[in-house]
Formats: structure tokens, C-alpha cells, sequence
């Protein structure tokens, strides 16, 4: 699996592994893995290590090769895992604040956004869903996407412009 991210090509030729973002991505993403694809790894041939290293392998090779691809792949998942309408709601408003939101703030905006009511055990599930691309930063408090690219993902996908992103 290490060798196949070491390999991995840009559109321009370029190797994947030269953007440091991109490679810590892409290492977070085989390392996140879960339990749905660990039993994935069940469909590949062999003894179960054979399995899962040719899972981690074709889970390798699937990776887009470039920062914004990993992170759209990632905001996709995450709109599947935890609803599109709570995750989309959650980093658009992360993405139209300067700084990060505090958790009041979203108390009140998300529910408004995502058309459900608030739930602090769902909104603490999101929270760890995103792992290392959420910081908490400042005082008071607010929780912010880790990286720039994270925000850019999030405003390539329709935010960026017109009135959704004004209200």
C-alpha cells in the first residue's frame, strides 16, 4: 500500500507524494479506515492478511492524486456517514466563516441551515468524523477546518458563490 501512494502520478506527471499535504491525507485516509471496510477485505482472494493487504493496496490505488480529489472524496463520505444535510450544512458554515464558528454559534445555525434540530451527541459524532481536519482555535473557542484546502474543497462543490453562500 505504501508503495502504490509512493507511486501515485498527478494529472501533470508529477509524483503525488511531493505535495506533503496530499501524502499526510492519503496516509490518514488508510489509516481511518473502519469496520465496513475491513469487511470489505473479505471479498479479495487469499488468507485474511492476504486480504486486507490487497484491500489497503486497491483502497491505495484508489485515492485521487491530488489534495482537492482527497478532500472531496472525504466530504463526500462524510456527507454519507452523517447525513448530507447536517455535514454539507456543518462545513459551509465553517467554510463562510473567517475564523471557525463557535459551538454556540452553530447550535443556532446549523439546525437553520440543515432543516434538523440540534443534537449534541450527533454534532460530537460529526466532530470526530472529521478528525485531524477540525481544530478548535482561539478564545473564546471556535471550531475551524485545519487546512485552507479544506475550505476551498468545500467551496469548489457550490458554496462559493451567489446567495447560498450570503445566507
Amino acid at each position: 500500500a505504501l508503495a502504490e501512494l509512493l507511486d501515485r502520478r498527478r494529472p501533470d506527471g508529477e509524483l503525488a507524494c511531493g505535495v506533503p499535504l496530499w501524502l499526510h491525507l492519503a496516509l490518514e485516509e488508510l489509516l481511518l479506515l473502519d469496520e465496513d471496510d475491513f469487511a470489505r477485505a473479505a471479498s479479495y482472494a487469499g488468507t485474511a492478511e492476504e486480504q486486507l493487504v490487497a484491500m489497503l493496496v486497491d483502497t491505495a490505488r484508489g485515492l485521487p492524486p491530488d489534495v482537492a480529489g482527497l478532500y472531496g472524496a472525504f466530504l463526500d463520505r462524510t456527507e454519507q456517514a452523517y447525513g448530507q444535510s447536517w455535514a454539507r450544512a456543518f462545513t459551509e458554515l465553517l467554510a463562510t466563516s473567517r475564523h471557525g464558528l463557535r459551538e454556540s454559534d452553530l447550535q443556532v445555525l446549523l439546525p437553520e441551515l440543515s432543516g434538523e434540530t440540534w443534537d449534541e451527541l450527533r454534532f460530537a459524532t460529526l466532530r470526530r468524523g472529521f478528525r485531524a481536519h477540525l481544530v478548535e482555535r482561539g478564545v473564546p473557542a471556535r471550531w475551524d477546518f485545519f487546512h485552507a484546502q479544506m475550505r476551498e474543497a468545500v467551496g469548489r462543490r457550490g458554496l462559493a458563490e451567489g446567495e447560498h453562500a450570503k445566507r
